[in-house]
């Protein structure tokens, strides 16, 4: 599933055909160790294969479950190692980002994924243009309810999905939640009363095609928020204080003068 991305020749996918009700759910953030394990229950329970956008350093403390939403079915994409937004990176760096996530995959899987998103969805026409030099599809989205909100409810979820669902439609979820997980019965019950069946990204672009909106960003129909500066407390790994300077010696980036928050998600170093 994560290797059999044969005849994927675009650069940017958004969403497949407009004419079949296939849409895909797709999970960001991931994996976290006790949530990631009841949203593959609740899939399971559901019969719904989804495509996960991991996190490399993510991976590497949680290897098991990565094998197991293999071992049921499900796709594997790259979220970056860091969660990095890309436009904050020199250029030089963004592939490496990737690459380094793509190298734990492997290391855990032995397979690898074509399938990359960007945090946030934040990237430029160049960084398209150097991901696909490098054979990455950036897979975008077009329903975003937005789960991640402090205060969103599962109920809210569900409403805001079904208002904005079209065929061929990809959803944008957060694997870290518990309202997310909350939501999804509901969600895929009134779904699959409308006539959706569920797909992974691949299975989507195999079975009809894509639509391609290469070098700019994504106008969802749900207003794009950006992450909240609170998500890494919801996930229960807040980092705020971490020290960001140890983190770039590991991933090896020096770059006098640079504040190290600009390299980073959405955070602040401690004074």
């Amino acid at each position: 599933m994560v290797e059999r991305q044969r005849g994927i020749r675009v650069p940017e996918i958004v969403e497949g055909n407009w004419l079949q009700p296939r849409i895909a759910l797709t999970f960001d953030d991931g994996p976290h160790a006790v949530m990631t394990n009841r949203l593959l229950d609740e899939l399971k329970r559901l019969g719904v294969k989804a495509t996960f956008f991991l996190v490399g350093k993510r991976m590497r403390f949680h290897p098991d479950i990565v094998i197991r939403m293999l071992v049921e079915g499900h796709e594997l994409g790259n979220h970056t190692y860091h969660h990095v937004r890309l436009p904050c990176l020199p250029s030089s760096e963004v592939v490496a980002e990737f690459k380094r996530t793509d190298a734990t995959l492997r290391m855990i899987t032995g397979v690898s994924s074509r399938l990359i998103r960007p945090p946030g969805g934040e990237y430029s026409p160049a960084i398209s243009r150097r991901l696909a030099a490098n054979g990455y599809v950036n897979v975008l989205w077009t329903c975003n309810p937005s789960d991640y909100k402090p205060g969103r409810s599962a109920s809210e979820i569900t409403q805001l999905i079904i208002r904005d669902i079209n065929p061929g439609g990809t959803i944008l979820l957060h694997s870290g939640l518990q309202t997310t997980i909350d939501s999804l019965d509901a969600t895929v019950s009134m779904l699959r009363g409308r006539g959706y069946t569920f797909s992974t990204v691949s299975e989507l672009i195999r079975n009809g095609g894509t639509t391609q909106r290469a070098g700019r960003a994504l106008p969802s129909k749900t207003r794009v928020d950006d992450v909240s500066d609170d998500i890494g407390a919801l996930y229960g790994d807040a980092t705020e204080f971490e020290d960001y300077g140890k983190k770039l010696r590991d991933y090896k980036l020096d770059f006098p003068g640079t504040k190290l928050q600009r390299l980073l998600n959405r955070t602040r170093v401690k004074d």
